[in-house]
């Protein structure tokens, strides 16, 4: 029965749900429609542990199997409520099909948007490098964030969508080749200079 027109029909849900953790709730239920929004939130890339995966001839539908996963996201969320980034994703990164793009994301929500998002756009861009679930590649990109962010007056996260932003407008998701007709040309020798970096 959940029909959103906007990012905040996904968002205040998520954002309340999580208070009740915070409050000493464990409620598997609500722990399951938070994991859910959020992974809806996060783009159509989220499906993946929505598909039926064949292993041995057997189907498998991964999402259905929420009981034996339950305990790693509880625990990734715990993590992330005591500030501890690095174990929660290493919890996330337990359950199939959850990689740093998403767990990623659901370490900005638990965090109440303390910790940025790493997606293959902001990895290239800050590491050099591809997307992996790699704890250290996070902190790195993360750090280089805050970084940024100091040296702008901004907060990490206003400083994370501004590269997901800059991003968007000069590159492709997977190279840092600049595209032949980016919306907006500000910027763009940083852009260069960024690509020749690769």
């Amino acid at each position: 029965n959940f029909k959103p027109r906007k990012g905040s029909d996904y968002t205040d849900i998520i954002n309340k749900n999580i208070s009740s953790f915070k409050n000493g709730s464990k409620d598997y239920e609500v722990l399951e429609t938070t994991f859910d929004l959020i992974q809806a939130w996060g783009g159509k890339m989220g499906k993946g542990p929505y598909v039926n995966l064949y292993e041995r001839n057997k189907e498998d539908t991964v999402r259905e199997k929420f009981y034996t996963w339950k305990e790693n996201y509880f625990k990734g969320a715990m993590f992330t409520l005591n500030n501890e980034p690095q174990n929660a994703l290493k919890e996330w990164f337990k359950i199939k099909q959850l990689g740093m793009g998403f767990a990623s994301k659901h370490l900005f929500f638990w965090s109440e948007q303390n910790h940025p998002i790493l997606d293959t756009r902001i990895s290239l861009i800050l590491t050099g490098k591809g997307l992996s679930n790699n704890t250290h590649q996070y902190i790195k990109a993360s750090d280089l964030i805050l970084e940024l962010s100091k040296y702008f007056n901004a907060n990490k996260i206003e400083t994370e969508k501004a590269i997901f932003c800059f991003s968007l407008n000069f590159f492709n998701n997977n190279d840092l080749k600049i595209k032949e007709n980016p919306k907006y040309s500000m910027d763009i020798e940083i852009a260069k200079f960024i690509s020749q970096l690769n």
